[in-house]
């Protein structure tokens, strides 16, 4: 229901839902890193959009630290960039940059990794 409201632009609807489905997540199924690193991702989303990037960025720090942990690498460094667009709206551009970099790390090991494994073939 959340992304539905997310879709259709009525973000403060959809705020109450993922909020909800944090509040689940955590309360029934804690194990599950993904559904939580997706809850987090969206709420943070929400708040971005909404220019509530304060309340945007523990959001996103949690979605980083959960995909780091399930190794979802591409996922993982869109949220770096998500993370550095919200520092950039506050204009702490030091912490942007440092997202962005990271990002960009994540990049190019997987390019790496993709070049590695034509190799072997």
């Amino acid at each position: 229901m959340a992304a539905i409201l997310l879709e259709q632009k009525q973000t403060a609807e959809a705020l109450v839902y993922f909020n909800n489905a944090l509040d689940l997540s955590i309360q029934y199924n804690e194990q599950d890193k993904e559904l939580l690193a997706d809850v987090h991702q969206n709420l943070a989303y929400c708040y971005t959009i909404s220019n509530q990037t304060e309340q945007a960025i523990p959001h996103f720090k949690q979605a980083i630290t959960c995909f780091g942990q399930i190794h979802k690498p591409q996922t993982l460094a869109k949220v770096h960039i998500n993370l550095g667009y919200a520092y950039n709206q506050q204009e702490n551009f030091t912490q942007a940059l440092a997202n962005y970099e990271a990002a960009l790390q994540i990049y190019l090991q997987l390019d790496a990794q993709n070049e590695l494994a034509n190799l072997r073939q």
